[in-house]
Formats: structure tokens, sequence, C-alpha cells
């Protein structure tokens, strides 16, 4: 086979074996992209869901602060107990600020939020309503039952507060045993992802460069024999050519010993007849001529 053509079988081996390796790099970089962004967009979420669990519990705490400033105001009546209970709602306002915003496409949270807000302020006005009173009762020397009446409700709405803020949280928790599942997965199985595409392409250019290797190694041992092919067939071209010199000269009686099977082979036989033919003719010519 000519060289060119067997160039070209190669160059388009290589083309093919180059198209399917940057196939599989493709696939390998979208995976190991799509993986890193899914793993990203996980810990983002994560962390997210560690920050809406945060704010729900600082909400129940700083409703604790109130309440503790509160009731130390209400077995002193020093309002250098009402410190925690003066800035807690701020506090309070802007956990659930905060967790508003985090959760904003979360329907059921919003939802659940709508309550804490609610149950939240009803609390900040019935510990206010509350100091108010016993305030009033130190002046006028009522009794408490007014009071302890506020404190019952008072427990009522904190603890429905908590009920609320625990949904919120065990809704999170849920989403967050997803994210990490999800997570989980995606760690797990990207790696394998990469390595089988490693794999199937070292294995593809591996199975490529054997056959190309073998296929090129078969088309040089065919050129070593085409050119070993082309140098007989000149040499006995040469010889012929002597031959037919000396037939030319007059030299009937020279022979060609090319005896092969061939084209060569056969037209040398032809050459060696009709070499014979000549010789007979012309030595039965000149006997006849030496009898005249």
């Amino acid at each position: 086979m000519p060289l060119r053509a067997t160039s070209d079988s190669v160059i388009r081996q290589l083309q093919i074996v180059f198209s399917i390796s940057v196939f599989l790099l493709i696939i390998s970089l979208f995976a190991s992209f799509y993986s890193t962004q899914k793993l990203i967009k996980n810990s983002e979420l994560v962390n997210h869901t560690n920050e809406v669990l945060i704010e729900a519990e600082n909400i129940i705490s700083f409703m604790k602060d109130a309440e503790t400033g509160q009731r130390g105001f209400l077995l002193t009546m020093d309002p250098a107990f009402l410190t925690p209970y003066t800035g807690a709602y701020v506090k309070t306002a802007t956990s659930y600020h905060k967790i508003s915003a985090l959760t904003i496409d979360n329907p059921i949270q919003q939802k659940y939020l709508t309550d804490v807000k609610n149950l939240y302020q009803a609390k900040f006005d019935q510990m206010q309503r509350v100091i108010d009173i016993a305030k009033k009762d130190r002046i006028t020397g009522n009794d408490t039952t007014i009071r302890h009446r506020e404190m019952v409700k008072g427990k009522k709405i904190m603890d429905d507060l908590r009920q609320v803020i625990n949904r919120i949280k065990n809704e999170e928790n849920a989403m967050l045993q997803v994210r990490t599942e999800q997570q989980r997965i995606y760690i797990a199985y990207t790696p394998i992802l990469l390595v089988i595409a490693a794999i199937i392409s070292i294995l593809i250019t591996a199975f490529t460069y054997i056959r190309i290797k073998n296929d090129l190694d078969e088309r040089i041992a065919q050129q070593k024999l085409t050119d070993e092919k082309y140098i007989e067939t000149a040499e006995r071209i040469t010889v012929m050519e002597g031959f037919t010199q000396q037939v030319a000269a007059g030299n009937y009686s020279a022979r060609t010993s090319d005896t092969k099977e061939d084209e060569l082979g056969r037209i040398s036989k032809a050459l060696n007849t009709m070499t014979s033919a000549l010789e007979t003719t012309f030595n039965d010519l000149q006997n006849k001529l030496n009898l005249k």
C-alpha cells in the first residue's frame, strides 16, 4: 500500500481517537463542574439551614432573656433587672426578619413565621402588661390575682411559640437531611464517574495505539516486500536487456536463465524460444549457403 494511503489511514485513526478522547474529556469536565457546582450549592444550602436554625433558636433565647428580666423585676421590683427585657424585643425582631429573608421561597416556613411574629408580639405585650400591673400593685397595694392570670396566659403563649419554633426547626432539619444526602451522593459518585471516563479514555487510546502500531508494522513489512520485489524485477529486467542486446548483436545461442513462473519469467521463456528459432533458422540458412 502506498505511503500516502498509509499516512491518511493513520491520520484518520488518530483523528477518531482524538475526537473520542476530547469527548470523554468534555464529559469529565462537565461532570466535575456540575458536581462541584452542586457541592457548592449544597454547602450554601447547608449553611443557609444552619443560619435558620441558629436564628430560630435565638428567638427563643431572646424571649427567655426577656422573661428572666421580667421575673427578676417582679421579684425585686428593681428596674435594673429589666435591662435584658428592654433589649430583647429588638433582638427578637432582628432574628425574625433574618429568618423571614432566608426562607422567603418556602411557603411553609413563611406560614410558621407569621405565627411566630404574632406570638412573640403577644408575649411582649403580655409581659409589659404584667410589668405595668406589678408597678401599679406596688403603688396601690392590690392583690396579685390579675398578675397571676397574666403570667399563666404568658406561659401558654411561650409554649405555643416554642411549638412553632420547633416546627420551623424540624422543617429545616428535614431539608438539611435531604441536602446532606444529595451532597453525599455527589461526593460519592463524581470521583467514580471521573475514574470510569479516564479508564475508558486510556483503554481506547491503548487499543488504538496497538492497532495503529500493528497496522504500521504490517504495512512497513509489505512495503519492504514491495521494495525487494522492485529491486528483483529491476535486476531481472537488466539481465533481460543484456540478453536482448546479445541477440541483437547476432549471438543467437544466448539464453536467459530466468525460469520463474511470473510475467517476466514467461517473457524470458518466450525470448528463449524465439532465440532458439532464430538460431535454427540462421544455421539452416548458413548450411544452404555453404552447399552452393
